[in-house]
């Protein structure tokens, strides 16, 4: 109990290294501890290792917690979200619906379904997904992100540049968020305000390729070839196989 309380504890002040060691000290003492199984399976979604993340949310949901309504709902939450890391869309989709099934209100799995929805290429769908989360909570930044990338894809340009302004507003230190409308501008033709949002994603994430690049790519429409092969040069220092850089750089020289 102790380990994993500590667990949580990291976990809200994002050391989450220090957490998920918390919570294996835990599931060493008492293998099927459901509350530090789901704090494994979320933190491994968290740092991206899905594989690992699916079996601990496996293990939480079988476990021995008599599961409050909260907790189950976000422990098939969470597994959706391993299932969707490892591409396997359609069982992550019926997972979420249990999610929401056990808690109408979930904010967060109405909004991961219209995620694994978009990935199916289900748009329409998607877009209604979405909006129940907003119903929800029209404050809830993710959503409002999430719809960005949702319109992007019907080729909707005007109203996901809206979403992501309102996503910003709320919420304006996310980096990816800056790099998304940067593309947003730029295919609207916006090319000094595209240059300006990928100036703000890099001021946030410096170490983020797809920042850099979308600074070239907006620089190239401006005319400041010189600059952009500049920022593609930066693109390439972070990831020497962005073939894109590499393209736009020789078109900017």
């Amino acid at each position: 109990l102790t380990w994993a309380a500590q667990g949580q504890v990291l976990d809200l002040l994002g050391r989450n290294a220090e957490a998920l060691d918390s919570y294996d000290r835990a599931v060493a003492i008492k293998e099927d501890y459901s509350q530090a199984l789901l704090g494994q399976c979320t933190l491994h979604n968290r740092l991206q290792t899905y594989e690992v993340a699916l079996p601990a949310c496996d293990a939480a949901i079988n476990g021995d917690v008599d599961w409050q309504t909260p907790m189950l709902a976000k422990a098939w939450n969470e597994r959706s979200i391993a299932l969707t890391g490892l591409g396997e869309f359609d069982e992550a989709l019926a997972t979420i619906n249990r999610a929401v099934g056990i808690q109408p209100d979930y904010i967060a799995a109405h909004n991961h379904r219209g995620t694994i929805l978009w990935y199916l290429g289900h748009y329409l769908q998607a877009l209604e997904a979405n909006q129940q989360a907003l119903n929800i909570d029209d404050t809830y930044a993710p959503a409002w992100f999430n719809r960005g990338v949702i319109l992007r894809a019907m080729g909707r340009y005007e109203h996901s540049l809206a979403a992501y302004d309102e996503a910003l507003a709320l919420n304006p230190f996310n980096a990816w968020g800056w790099t998304n409308r940067s593309v947003i501008l730029w295919q609207l033709e916006e090319y000094g305000e595209s240059l300006q949002s990928a100036q703000q994603a890099i001021a946030l994430a410096p170490e983020s390729p797809s920042a850099w690049y979308n600074k070239g790519t907006a620089l190239s429409a401006l005319g400041r070839h010189r600059d952009a092969v500049i920022a593609y040069n930066q693109v390439v220092a972070l990831d020497e196989t962005h073939s894109d850089a590499l393209t736009g750089r020789g078109v900017a020289q």
